[in-house]
């Protein structure tokens, strides 16, 4: 956070409320006095740091300043700090003046907004700035649905939980909200899906023109079929090219870049039978890296691009003795506890700083994203690749687990050598992986082409083998014998004996119990079901 410096002289002109909301917190004020006597910024310094993170997010002109009785930030703004205040749109958005109007229009709404407030501990307001900026965006999230007629939820591409076992929950669209309804009797938006919403309805049509009987499939693979849901596309498409496979081991959960794949036409087929869930993705890959990385005492964790992180909250509960710090530039969703830490990405190069020269034991988790237009997707990716790179060399932590993400247009790329890592229950048609790295990393040359191969083959191919497994069918839970399953199993069975040290007898029980326990803990609650 910011605070400007100003002299104690400065200070003691302010009038009597300010005296009373600012002064120390051992006299029940909230201390920023005290902070704006220590620090060293001035206001031409922060200034600078404003306007650099406006010109990242936010076109010239086009951004209004909104908050809590706004207009007196503004004027501010414009005395103090003029370009800022010039680079914003003439436009407020006071969130007092909806207030105000609510009071007046509908009171017993507005007491009833009050008590919503008081639930989520808004009922007061400190007038630090992070907690005036969150109040202001609680009460205009409990406008949303009045103005709207739909329940407000994140605008992003979430993650929702699937019922992995059975086939009856159909998704059906239903029509556009009705214009005429009446406030507070409104019902959820259905007219668009999400990518793995539509992924998912696909499946199921499928599921309805598609059985044993219509494929004309033999004895022996009619149990498969139906027992295995996320591998009935083989036995649409080529019955032949199913394969069993005996083993998993750890090799199994890496990327072979020497897989002899010269031959194979890598087509992924339009009968997409396995699942995409992304949270559930993340929250495998970072038990798995904790697992063999976390479990020997206490560790930080920096955990950069952890927006939503819908899943952190539980996977902080399995490593207790973890300390997480959750770094982003979008909102976190993980509630904060004495374990979980968050922080803004737009000080980045601060919080590295700060971090390399930390005497903890860090473990570094990077889930970057990347955004653009294809015409500079490449620059883009590079970019990030370039920044994880330094975080890496300049945090210095025991292991990382990087995003390698796969350039368009470049076909070599120098980066740190390790394991690359297929995440279960990813997109068929992945444009990044996961890149495990040990701190002494050393370069190594990238072939784009090579690992792009390899990659299609594994979605192709590979993904949809028959994996061997001593779980029941009675007791899986919706885990069948496709690779994202067998992950699954394999990944929280190493979680259960090296960090739980459950005997290896109760395992695959306590297996199942952990699979449905993800399933309940991972629903996104801003997302309709």
């Amino acid at each position: 956070q910011w605070v400007i410096h100003y002299d104690k002289e400065v200070l003691d002109t302010l009038g009597e409320w300010h005296q009373e909301q600012f002064k120390s917190l051992s006299n029940g004020g909230n201390g920023l006095f005290q902070e704006c006597i220590d620090s060293k910024l001035s206001e031409a310094e922060v200034e600078e740091k404003l306007l650099a993170i406006l010109k990242r997010h936010c076109p010239e002109k086009e951004c209004s300043l909104a908050g809590s009785s706004i207009h007196t930030d503004k004027d501010v703004l414009k005395q103090r700090m003029p370009r800022a205040h010039d680079y914003l749109h003439y436009r407020i958005i006071d969130v007092s003046s909806f207030q105000g109007a609510l009071k007046r229009w509908a009171p017993k709404r507005d007491s009833d907004f009050v008590r919503k407030l008081s639930n989520i501990g808004r009922d007061t307001v400190n007038h630090r700035a992070m907690d005036d900026i969150e109040y202001s965006i609680e009460l205009l999230k409990l406008f949303y649905p009045l103005l709207t007629g739909r329940p407000y939820r994140s605008r992003r591409p979430g993650d929702r939980p699937l019922n992995r076992n059975g086939r009856n929950h159909e998704l059906e669209a239903s029509s556009l909200a009705n214009v005429n309804r009446s406030i507070g009797n409104f019902e959820t938006e259905r007219s668009t899906y999400y990518a793995d919403e539509k992924a998912l309805e696909a499946r199921l049509n499928l599921d309805k023109t598609t059985d044993v009987q219509a494929l004309n499939l033999n004895k022996k693979f009619q149990p498969i079929y139906n027992r295995n849901p996320h591998l009935r596309e083989i036995f649409i498409d080529d019955p032949s090219k199913f394969e069993i496979k005996k083993k998993f081991e750890k090799e199994n959960r890496f990327l072979d870049l020497q897989t002899q794949i010269a031959n194979h036409k890598q087509n992924i087929t339009h009968n997409i039978t396995t699942e995409h869930w992304g949270t559930r993705k993340l929250l495998l890959t970072d038990i798995e890296f904790l697992t063999d990385y976390g479990g020997s005492g206490k560790y930080l964790v920096i955990y950069v691009g952890a927006a939503p992180g819908i899943h952190i909250n539980h996977l902080s509960d399995l490593f207790p003795d973890l300390e997480f710090v959750l770094i982003d530039t979008k909102k976190v969703e993980t509630k904060k506890t004495s374990s979980i830490h968050i922080r803004s990405r737009d000080f980045m190069d601060d919080i590295v700083k700060e971090y390399s020269k930390s005497k903890k034991r860090l473990l570094l988790i990077s889930n970057v994203h990347v955004s653009g237009s294809q015409a500079d997707s490449d620059d883009n990716i590079l970019k990030e690749m370039q920044n994880q790179q330094h975080w890496h060399l300049d945090m210095k932590p025991i292991a990382s687990l990087l995003t390698f993400h796969f350039p368009r247009t470049t076909n070599r790329i120098e980066y740190f050598e390790g394991d690359l890592i297929l995440e279960p229950w990813a997109s068929r048609r992945p444009s990044s992986c996961r890149l495990l790295v040990s701190r002494e990393a050393r370069l190594i040359d990238y072939n784009i082409k090579q690992l792009k191969s390899s990659m299609g083959y594994f979605q192709s191919v590979l993904r949809t083998n028959f994996y061997e497994h001593d779980l029941k069918d009675s007791n899986t839970d919706g885990l069948d014998h496709c690779y994202d399953c067998r992950s699954e199993i394999f990944i929280l069975s190493e979680y259960l004996s090296k960090i739980q040290k459950v005997p290896k007898d109760k395992v695959l029980e306590a297996v199942s119990k952990m699979s449905q326990k993800i399933s309940e803990a991972i629903q996104d609650k801003n997302r309709p079901l």
